[in-house]
């Protein structure tokens, strides 16, 4: 499968695309209407003009919508079952890892409500209806620092995540209505690598912690020896390494093709199917498995109650619920799942001061977590929307994001996570439905589906709860490892110390070095600031680099060097690209490009 990382490629080509429409729109008429339908029209329009705009022109097209997914049937069932496992598996480890992580406050049973139920709203009536709506890796450690900053304020959890949520979507229903999704066009291959690598790292990160926490809980439980957590981290690093594996099966050469194309899409799901058939071997050590919610269905956090102090957990007795799943100050009474609706109004004075408290702590923390929305979103939309998919139904950016600011005002009502476009299952979807004439099958059917089957493990419970949690951080692994290769940065940073005449003919009289430990140093300093207790700025850090790189970074690189490096020149236009090229490769290259001409598609 294609990573998030994976996409960087083409993600420069898109942004030269929509500069050269947005430039078209100010050079006439006729150019004018095509740049109409990028939704990226340059300067200030009228409140909600972009978002009247993008609804305008998707109704147009609803009957179309929906008639070309009954006619193109057999597109859509395949793409519909090729995405359901794409998606249903990373749902899975970070809906795991989050239970882990905020002591069951949000778990399993959550992600895949916001999941399935975001989705079928998003396919039924968004904008992009093959946008895939996840919860991601970030909105994970997100949604943890959330948890461990109630802790330390003392307040409701679940009362100060809808806060944040609410205030999220009063920031970006602002953007939208603002338009300023059209500044996603400045963006460079410098921020979004940084950006793609981050946002993998945190995968990574995730795989490794979860894994790590079975060797901790053997130290301090009877029932968990040293043995099983060795065998738990073998299987995660088993199905991390087999889905790596069969991810490079086009490349070989021994198997006739349709049989390559199908390991390598459905490798994740073969690696977690061979993972979890051998934990089942009769001398193998025994492993935590999945658990998604216990004798009866409700919300992951279980709350201390009178008369009622302990539930069952498979064969074991265990507390119930322990108090992480509300801060202590905070426990309600009486109760055994938690409520679904997490606002609680109360007449008393101290009542309403802490509602006022919360909700102006969650109005604070909402902006870096509105400006993270922002770019993951938007590139989100970008990379499904390429010009080389040739979509024929125009491009939606302004109410997309109107539509994630809903989204994410309503789910942390109900003690759901947040959710936005994913990478890489957007534009995967939008590949699976092109048919053999090359034609996208745009339509809503074939996304309504897929989520709308991700809720069946809630149904069916045992469809999941074979599978070894070792195999759930084994993929996050895998998904952050193979997004991370798959980009420039990561091939520049394993040739830093490569001899001159070993680099790439394109690198060798460029400043790569300085370039890759400058962007290397920004990716340290963004982790620096995840694991303070400032973790949730760690969005502005991402968001500032967009003006760094227009004024900074050509004051520190030759314009030649930034040609081949970035892909990008301020005022270099496409047909000065090879006359550029030749001055990267001569000793001494000067500078000579004029100032940043924004109206230039290369800007991107």
């Amino acid at each position: 499968m294609n990573s998030e990382g994976g996409q960087l490629d083409s993600v420069r080509k898109l942004g030269a695309d929509e500069g050269n429409w947005v430039l078209s729109h100010k050079r006439g008429s006729s150019a004018g209407a095509e740049s109409k339908e990028t939704g990226l029209e340059r300067g200030p329009k009228p409140c909600c003009f972009g978002v009247y705009d993008d609804m305008q022109r998707r109704s147009q097209h609803c009957g179309a919508d929906w008639i070309d997914g009954f006619r193109s049937w057999n597109t859509a069932l395949a793409a519909t079952l090729f995405m359901f496992f794409a998606t249903l598996l990373p749902t899975v480890a970070l809906g795991m890892a989050i239970q882990h992580q905020t002591s069951d406050r949000m778990g399993l049973t959550e992600y895949l409500i916001s999941n399935s139920v975001t989705g079928v709203i998003n396919a039924a009536v968004g904008p992009q209806p093959m946008l895939i709506l996840n919860p991601t890796g970030p909105i994970t450690a997100i949604t943890e620092k959330i948890s461990v900053l109630a802790d330390r304020v003392h307040v409701d959890y679940f009362v100060l995540y809808a806060a944040t949520g609410l205030f999220v979507c009063i920031y970006l229903v602002i953007t939208a209505a603002c338009g300023w999704s059209r500044h996603i066009r400045y963006m460079t291959r410098f921020t979004y690598e940084i950006f793609g690598c981050f946002v993998c790292s945190i995968y990574v990160q995730s795989g490794i912690h979860g894994t790590m926490l079975h060797f901790e809980s053997s130290a301090i439980s009877p029932t968990e020896h040293f043995g099983s957590a060795l065998f738990s981290a073998v299987c995660a690093v088993a199905t991390c390494a087999i889905a790596l594996w069969l991810s490079g099966a086009r490349r070989w050469k021994s198997l006739p093709v349709p049989l390559l194309g199908f390991l390598a899409d459905y490798g994740l799901t073969i690696s977690v199917v061979v993972v979890t058939l051998v934990s089942y071997w009769p001398r193998a050590q025994p492993v935590k498995r999945l658990e998604i919610f216990g004798d009866r269905f409700g919300p992951t956090c279980w709350m201390p109650t009178l008369g009622l102090p302990l539930k069952r957990v498979g064969d074991e007795t265990a507390v119930c619920a322990t108090r992480a799943c509300y801060a202590e100050d905070h426990v309600p009474y009486g109760v055994d799942h938690r409520p679904w609706f997490v606002w609680s109004f109360e007449g008393s004075s101290d009542a309403c001061i802490d509602i006022l408290y919360t909700l102006g702590l969650g109005a604070l923390i909402a902006l870096p977590i509105s400006f993270f929305f922002y770019m993951d979103q938007n590139i989100s939309s970008l990379l499904c929307q390429l010009p080389e998919l040739k979509l024929k139904r125009g491009h939606y950016y302004h109410s997309s994001c109107f539509a994630i600011g809903i989204f994410n005002g309503v789910a942390p009502a109900f003690g759901c996570p947040f959710v936005t476009g994913s990478l890489p299952q957007s534009p995967q979807m939008v590949r699976a439905l092109t048919d053999e004439h090359g034609r996208v099958v745009e339509n809503r059917l074939a996304p309504l589906v897929c989520h709308a089957l991700l809720i069946l493990p809630l149904a069916f419970p045992w469809i999941l709860e074979s599978i070894p949690e070792a195999a759930m951080n084994g993929l996050l692994m895998f998904s952050g490892v193979e997004g991370i290769i798959a980009t420039d940065l990561w091939q520049r940073f394993t040739l830093l110390l490569a001899p001159k005449h070993n680099l790439p003919i394109k690198w060798r009289s460029t400043s790569m070095r300085s370039y890759t430990c400058l962007q290397l140093l920004v990716l340290a300093t963004c982790w620096i600031i995840q694991v303070s207790p400032f973790g949730l700025f760690v969005s502005l850090i991402i968001v500032s680099l967009i003006p760094f790189r227009i004024f900074a970074l050509p004051c520190l690189f030759k314009d030649a060097d930034l040609l081949v490096l970035d892909e990008a020149v301020d005022g270099v236009r496409t047909e000065d690209r090879q006359a550029a090229n030749g001055l990267a490769l001569a000793d001494g290259a000067s500078k000579t490009s004029p100032p940043p001409d924004f109206n230039d598609q290369n800007v991107l």
